[in-house]
């Protein structure tokens, strides 16, 4: 029988969302509500009214508040915290630390999206951000006073796991908008392809309707939308997982590249340099010539996807996760 319960608010069903529900359903009677995410304002009005008629509901008999994402929907458990008392804690991700103004990207893009984000942040009992480099955007921005605690995500081993390799070049990325394409590096990933046409690059998460807009090199195969189970055989197979975006919390999928025996190939800045690490190997800066030479180098590698498999293995199991999480909390 559960003595804690736990009020739980995301705007993604994610994967590493649903981890964690998984996680905390081990000690606490988890309440999930996921705040779905609209562009019109009285639809945004109405979806707002149905996370404050589930607050109401339930906030009486939880111990704790926990959020994913600083935004519009961490507000109202935050304010909700603040009126019972209760500890609340708010995971940072990537896009709810920034603003990148040559995109209008990241949370603090418009002033009431940055109002919600900035109260929560401010009246958050502890922030989770999943990397330093996140961590240090938030003092940046708000000052020492915060207080924040590390704590990455956490990956299962047995899930993502190496199969026989192939010599192509994978890369991931949702991507349905040209300010998508841009900051995920798409455009970086079919330069490189376009100059390798003799290496199969295999690019997942295009849009369909979008990539009718794209140039796409002969050795490039786009595949839209796909279930996890696929993504994991296409990592299982790659030998070489590429990430060139502008900019990256900590991303998920180096990790689940990396415990694929993937050799990871990324640019030396943002959560990118703090995931792969000495695991992979690092433009300092973006170069396309540069870039090419690191992935031969990687298609050759035998030895660095089996170190890289082992290090996340040690440093970012979900039971690190977990308990490091666990410690945190209190009710």
């Amino acid at each position: 029988m559960h003595n804690n319960t736990i009020i739980f608010v995301s705007n993604v069903n994610s994967t590493f969302v649903r981890r964690d529900l998984a996680l905390l359903s081990r000690d606490y009677e988890v309440k999930y509500y996921l705040s779905k995410q609209f562009k019109g304002f009285f639809k945004h009005i109405a979806e707002t009214f149905r996370l404050i008629g589930f607050l109401l509901r339930n906030a009486g008999s939880a111990s704790v508040f926990f959020c994913w994402f600083a935004d519009y929907h961490s507000f109202w458990p935050a304010i909700f915290a603040k009126i019972y008392g209760k500890p609340f804690y708010l995971v940072e991700g990537g896009y709810d630390t920034t603003y990148m103004p040559e995109f209008d990207y990241g949370v603090f893009s418009n002033s009431y999206r940055s109002f919600c984000a900035s109260s929560a942040i401010k009246w958050a009992t502890v922030n989770l951000p999943v990397s330093n480099f996140l961590e240090n955007e938030l003092i940046e921005r708000f000052g020492k006073h915060i207080r924040t605690e590390v704590v990455p995500t956490g990956y299962d081993d047995q899930y993502f796991k190496p199969s026989k390799k192939k010599d192509y070049v994978l890369t991931i990325g949702a991507v349905d908008t040209n300010k998508r394409y841009m900051i995920k590096g798409i455009d970086r990933v079919l330069q490189v392809a376009a100059q390798m046409p003799d290496i199969t690059f295999i690019i997942v998460g295009i849009d369909d309707q979008f990539a009718l807009n794209l140039d796409i090199p002969n050795n490039v195969k786009l595949l839209g939308a796909t279930d996890e189970k696929s993504i994991a055989a296409y990592f299982a197979e790659a030998q070489v997982y590429v990430q060139f975006s502008l900019r990256e919390g900590l991303p998920n999928v180096i990790f689940e590249a990396m415990l694929s025996e993937c050799v990871t190939v990324g640019i030396n800045h943002t959560g990118l340099r703090e995931a792969i690490g000495t695991y992979g190997y690092l433009l300092d800066e973006w170069d396309v010539e540069a870039a090419k030479e690191l992935i031969q180098e990687a298609l050759l590698d035998q030895t660095t996807g089996k170190e890289g498999r082992d290090y996340v293995i040690e440093n970012f199991s979900n039971e690190r996760r977990y308990k490091k999480m666990r410690s945190l909390i209190t009710t």
